[in-house]
């Protein structure tokens, strides 16, 4: 190949490698002369990122909003340190995951969507509204003002949907804000919906784990109810006036099933039937007797699937059986935090064609466009045979899985053999690693093929 046509070549594949394999989503920093109390923990103003993909329709009116995650600070000292990194300062990013940004990608009916990533710098589940020292925990205030700069500064008043998400903390902050997100964007004429990634607390299952740790719930939960207290967390009204507020109503109203009867806005539940968070389910995998320990893994899942089938069956307070169809889940029997994988499927269907289902059936009833009637079956996954089984889905049979509860086929439930008990390892804590910039990226599936053909022309410039 001569060297002026193989370089050509070089340039126009590498120019596709950038266009497909990253976007980048212009930062943007809350102005704090109309919002002084949004403040990062170090009280400098948050950033947040905003864009559309590039190839992206322009006609498409829908807007992701998305939370990151990044865990909470139980109290001072932990907030004084994390104060000093990324995710208590503006001016940095986290690496997409955990459901954030990249939903769209998952779920076709939001690919050509504005896309919308807040970065986590509050230490606070997104909720909170106190300062303690020169400690700056407004959550709940950096999302309002971002919100109001999205609709006066950035076009989403002209939207007519807006999907709200995020992953572990921002799951947490996805339950705790989006009803104040639909309700702020109702006035524009723009319907809300939310997909929480993970961030799912559920006061039967903590009871259970408690029981079988001999353990108090106060005492399995720590420190983190008193930190909901002094970073003055926000939680659902009509929930606070029902379990006290603002105590003990403020732990209370973290539980869904304390407060799932109040949330208005249209939700989807995307969850691993075994949370390995250190705040989920974690201890129960140090159980050292096998048996027990399966048992009791099992359980967990056991309670969670039974408490989303009393939700779809209209059993629970408040709701009923129409506002139910409404609600979405995907509950696969998989091991890890926050998101479930791409590849894990329930009854044969991803999650990306779960909520896609559920997202068009939402639209149909709203008579917006590229709504569709979907059967409930196709979106309210709570349940597979390897699930009931006690055992991971080959789909996402991760190394945890095989760890601790061994995995299976759906049709025939057998378990893989299990490795020998290991000492339990460090969670993981999300630290950021990404360097500080003021643009996101996201890698596309096509990155791999398209940097196999950059080698291979590379070798062809070598040879000639």
């Amino acid at each position: 190949m001569p060297i002026s046509a193989a370089w050509l070549c070089l340039l126009i594949l590498s120019l596709s490698i950038h266009a497909l394999s990253a976007y980048d989503m212009p930062g943007h920093t809350v102005d704090t002369s109309k919002w002084p109390l949004a403040l990062c923990l170090n009280g400098e103003a948050p950033r947040y990122f905003v864009g559309k993909k590039p190839g992206a329709a322009t006609d498409k009116q829908g807007w992701v909003f998305s939370m990151a995650g990044g865990g909470l600070c139980n109290n001072e000292e932990e907030c004084y340190q994390r104060q000093q990194t990324s995710l208590g300062q503006p001016h940095s990013s986290i690496t997409l995951g955990s459901g954030m940004v990249k939903l769209p990608d998952e779920v076709t009916d939001m690919r050509d969507y504005t896309r919308v990533h807040l970065h986590y710098c509050s230490g606070d589940l997104h909720a909170g509204d106190a300062k303690v020292g020169s400690l700056h925990m407004r959550g709940r205030r950096i999302v309002q003002a971002v919100l109001d700069e999205l609709l006066t500064k950035h076009g989403m008043d002209s939207a007519s949907i807006v999907v709200v998400t995020g992953g572990s903390a921002g799951g947490v902050g996805t339950y705790v804000n989006a009803d104040y997100i639909a309700n702020k964007v109702s006035s524009f004429g723009i319907k809300a919906v939310a997909v929480p990634i993970g961030g799912m607390f559920l006061h039967p299952a903590f009871e259970f784990q408690a029981s079988i740790l001999g353990v108090t719930l106060d005492q399995l939960f720590g420190e983190t109810p008193t930190a909901f207290t002094w970073q003055r967390q926000a939680r659902d009204s009509s929930c606070w006036n029902a379990y006290g507020k603002p105590e003990p109503g403020r732990f209370e109203c973290t539980f869904l099933d304390r407060f799932a009867q109040y949330l208005e806005v249209p939700t989807f539940l995307t969850y691993n039937r075994w949370d390995t968070h250190k705040g989920w389910m974690t201890p129960l995998t140090r159980i050292t007797n096998i048996t027990q320990k399966r048992a009791a893994i099992k359980e967990w899942g056991d309670i969670h699937e039974r408490y989303f089938k009393q939700l779809i069956d209209g059993e629970l307070p408040g709701i009923d059986t129409n506002r139910a169809q409404q609600s979405g889940f995907f509950h696969a029997a998989c091991m890890g935090h926050p998101d479930v994988p791409a590849n894990a499927l329930v009854d044969g269907i991803s999650k990306g064609e779960a909520i896609g289902a559920w997202f068009r059936a939402q639209l149909k009833r709203w008579d917006l466009p590229g709504g569709k009637w979907e059967e409930p079956s196709k979106y309210q996954l709570i349940a597979d045979a390897p699930g009931q089984a006690g055992m991971c889905s080959r789909s996402c049979c991760a190394a945890a899985c095989i760890e601790h509860i061994g995995c299976s086929d759906a049709q025939s439930p057998t378990a893989a053999p299990l490795a020998p008990t290991a000492a339990p390892t460090a969670p993981s804590t999300n630290a950021p690693t990404a360097a500080p910039s003021d643009a996101l990226s996201s890698l596309h599936p096509l990155e791999s093929i398209l940097e196999a053909f950059w080698r291979l022309l590379l070798g062809l410039l070598r040879a000639s």
